[in-house]
């Protein structure tokens, strides 16, 4: 997630090594110079994150908040279409006071007309822990598919980014993180590629369900 910028698509395989693990990358577009740049970054900030532990300083810190500044700097193209869609679906919700968009807008205590003023980074803590909250409550049906979509993709970078320092700072993986390598390999472009559906590879139907069921 922290590695795509916008629609690109990054493909990650980790190799044990014997000091620690290789981690290869390939992409389905050229690595541009900012892309080496923001890799080298992320790489030098977990190495920091994971040596220093579970020892929280300063430092440590400031470690973890200039990880977060530079995925949220790198990313931005995408948040911003995802942030986009979401006060979208909370502005046209509330005109039609669909329950489901209400839900959100008292737990978040905001109003309409704060969405385009408030910070990003609230935002988006509000929809991760507003998303765990209703996932957590497997009974609720009341909210819609998609609107739940928006908010938990608005919200998955940040609780990616929690998940992977608390990953870091965890002694058993200090090796792992302290030692990583990474290495970028040649970008797969494959232009104009069809896409078929797999319905389409069986004429029978009960076939096809049997495949979707597996």
């Amino acid at each position: 997630t922290i590695l795509a910028r916008d629609k690109e698509v990054i493909a990650v395989w980790l190799v044990p090594t014997p000091n620690g693990r290789m981690a290869y990358l390939s992409k389905n577009s050229a690595w541009l110079p900012n892309d080496i740049e923001y890799i080298n970054k992320i790489t030098t900030h977990l190495k920091k994150i994971s040596k220093s532990a579970s020892v929280i300083s300063k430092n440590s810190k400031n470690s973890d908040f200039a990880l977060i500044d530079d995925i949220f700097r790198y990313c931005s193209t995408k948040f911003k279409s995802r942030l986009e869609k979401l006060k979208k679906d909370i502005k046209m919700g509330q005109e039609k006071s669909h329950n489901y968009v209400i839900s959100f807008i008292d737990y978040a205590s905001i109003s309409v007309s704060e969405i385009d003023t408030m910070k990003k980074s609230k935002i988006y803590s509000l929809c991760n822990k507003f998303y765990d909250k209703v996932k957590k409550d497997s009974e609720d049906s009341t909210f819609h598919p998609k609107f739940l979509g928006h908010i938990k993709k608005v919200g998955s970078y940040i609780g990616s980014v929690r998940e992977i320092i608390a990953c870091a700072r965890k002694e058993k993986y200090k090796l792992l993180f302290s030692n990583i390598q990474v290495c970028r390999m040649p970008p797969i472009i494959i232009d104009d590629q069809p896409i078929f559906s797999w319905k389409r590879r069986w004429a029978d139907d009960s076939d096809y369900k049997h495949f979707t069921d597996k």
